[in-house]
């Protein structure tokens, strides 16, 4: 019984002093992997523009007109859910 009300008043002190401890936003591992990766990837367009394109990386990259002007005049650019058409130029 005593094992039972100990387990119950930790989980009930542990789950209300906890927070407090937490920092109240963890790093954004998305975005810095991102970054590192955009900057890799451009170098490689910057060497070969007619075969890789910027993507997302760099919307306003001339090698992304290939992508815009699309398929039958539909974009084939998609960033973040939105897809870019020829306004971004």
């Amino acid at each position: 019984m005593k094992t039972k009300i100990f387990i119950i008043v930790f989980t009930v002190v542990f789950w209300s002093i906890a927070p407090n401890y937490v920092k109240s936003e963890p790093p954004n591992f998305y975005a810095i992997e991102w970054e590192r990766f955009c900057n890799t990837w451009l170098v490689w367009v910057e060497r070969y523009p007619v075969q890789l394109s910027a993507g997302c990386c760099d919307i306003k990259h001339y090698s992304n007109k290939k992508l815009i002007e699309g398929y039958k005049g539909e974009s084939l650019l998609i960033c973040n859910g939105e897809i870019i058409d020829g306004s971004y130029f």
